[in-house]
């Protein structure tokens, strides 16, 4: 792998992140669940500043435009819900929601960190130590999400995703 793949495969991973927390923002705003709908739009913003220093930092180091490979869109949101209304989601469906999202969340989340991790790893045996430590900070980045996520998540288990719980969390 070069580094331009390397960097090509991270840009492309972080536009769909984006487009993650895009979904799950506009699900959590649809449930009425505005707290966790402003974690996800925290996170979409974070990530969107995440994707323009990535590619800054590729062509003013590397001197030249970073190529995004092609972005496979997870569709979060089902389809069946653009013919409702708010009022016609049912306690269950909301329960039933969170936890999906939840757990839709971390496992992006670890699928992220894996990938860093691999990427690290090929900048390092590339001998791109720079590059590498620039992969690096990512990598703390959604480490400490995924972490915040684990323990939302933790703390739901504990109360079977009450929606009592729930809406006061928000």
């Amino acid at each position: 792998m070069t580094t331009e793949n390397v960097f090509s495969t991270l840009a492309t991973h972080m536009l769909e992140g984006i487009m993650f927390h895009d979904q799950v923002c506009q699900i959590y705003m649809f449930l009425g669940m505005y707290g966790y709908a402003a974690l996800h739009e925290k996170q979409f913003i974070e990530e969107s500043c995440n994707y323009r220093d990535l590619v800054y930092y590729y062509n003013t180091r590397h001197n030249k435009l970073l190529r995004q490979g092609e972005i496979n869109a997870k569709d979060i949101i089902p389809t069946s819900w653009y013919e409702y209304s708010q009022h016609d989601v049912s306690p269950p469906t909301k329960q039933q929601t969170v936890k999906e999202t939840f757990d839709k969340w971390i496992a992006w989340e670890k699928g992220t960190k894996k990938l860093l991790e691999n990427m690290y790893s090929e900048l390092m045996v590339l001998g791109e130590v720079a590059d590498a430590q620039e992969i690096s900070v990512y990598l703390d980045k959604v480490d400490k999400e995924l972490e915040q996520a684990e323990e939302e998540e933790l703390k739901l288990k504990t109360v079977a995703y009450d929606l009592i719980y729930i809406a006061e969390n928000q």
